[in-house]
């Protein structure tokens, strides 16, 4: 009898020592930069125990760490060495962090994901009396909500008009819906970030316009376009009590503050309530904040082509 409790005790110890081991086991999610675990670089297969010490070569280095149990998240962006036992962990609660990290963990190549990118494809094309309107923004056809105050504009060009390689620039107009005009920028990029807050008089409408045209080297307007003949994309800011609802929701979801890792899971978020601007921007401070690490880029990619913009132009 003693023998049998013996036996069980020594399988029951050799069993919580191989889950303890399994618990203290990290899997790189996502990296950037020069990293080195006992001066061999790291790769996406890579497992860490906690004992061991990470090396964050370089200022703009990025490393998110999960644990093999994917409850636990470490991320660190910052140059220098650290023992993963001493790092701060976030335990992943809301269904939008488990989203970021299986969006991480899925394999760049997989049908599965390849097919469903673009179940949300709504975008239509705008025309101007019988002629596509050359530039495709990243807005909706009607009206896009956004909650926040930046707002990041991005577009390209129609791949078949006659006239791309004349197109040198554009200009970024910014008017209500009786085309007052609050704003005009010219830029060489096919993006806009600007605040709301920033530009006088649109802080009284609730509703603005945003015009993008495209420009020769001349500064002229190309092809058939005048300024008057294009609708525009339509954007309406959120009510106060919408506003309210959105940042009581916001503060529940995740307890990461200002990561890359945040920034991910607020765009799953802002995607799911449908404010693509905010979503938009929420990749984009992800990438910033990662580095632009290629995992990010990923599922950066992702979210612009289910949503019908990431056509090759």
């Amino acid at each position: 009898m003693k023998k049998l409790l013996l036996i069980s005790l020594i399988l029951l110890s050799s069993l919580l020592t191989s889950f303890a081991q399994e618990n203290n086991t990290f899997q790189v999610l996502a990296a950037k930069g020069n990293i080195l675990l006992n001066g061999k670089s790291i790769n996406l297969k890579t497992t860490l125990n906690t004992s061991q010490i990470i090396q964050l070569s370089d200022e703009n280095s990025y490393l998110t760490l999960i644990s093999k149990d994917k409850k636990e998240i470490i991320e660190i962006s910052k140059k220098g060495s650290f023992k993963i036992n001493e790092l701060p962990k976030i335990t992943l609660a809301s269904n939008y962090e488990k989203l970021v990290v299986d969006a991480l963990l899925e394999p760049e190549t997989n049908d599965s994901v390849t097919k469903n990118r673009f179940q949300y494809v709504n975008k239509m094309v705008q025309k101007v009396g019988e002629k596509i309107y050359p530039i495709r923004t990243f807005l909706r056809s009607g009206k896009n909500k956004i909650f926040g105050d930046k707002a990041s504009i991005i577009w390209h060009l129609d791949k078949n008009i006659p006239y791309k390689e004349s197109v040198y620039s554009y200009q970024v107009r910014i008017s209500n819906l009786d085309e007052n005009i609050f704003f005009e920028e010219m830029t060489l990029k096919k993006q806009i970030t600007f605040s709301l807050s920033s530009i006088k008089n649109l802080s009284a409408e609730q509703i603005f316009v945003v015009k993008i045209f495209p420009l020769d080297k001349y500064g002229k307007e190309l092809g058939f376009l005048s300024k008057t003949s294009v609708d525009g994309d339509a954007i309406e800011k959120l009510s106060e009590q919408e506003r309210k609802a959105i940042s009581q929701e916001l503060s529940e979801i995740t307890k990461l503050k200002d990561t890359a890792l945040a920034k991910l899971v607020e765009a799953h978020f802002f995607e799911d309530k449908e404010l693509y601007i905010d979503a938009l921007n929420a990749y984009q401070d992800a990438l910033q904040l990662s580095f632009e690490a290629k995992e990010v880029q990923k599922i950066y990619q992702f979210f612009l082509e289910r949503n019908g913009f990431a056509i090759s132009e």
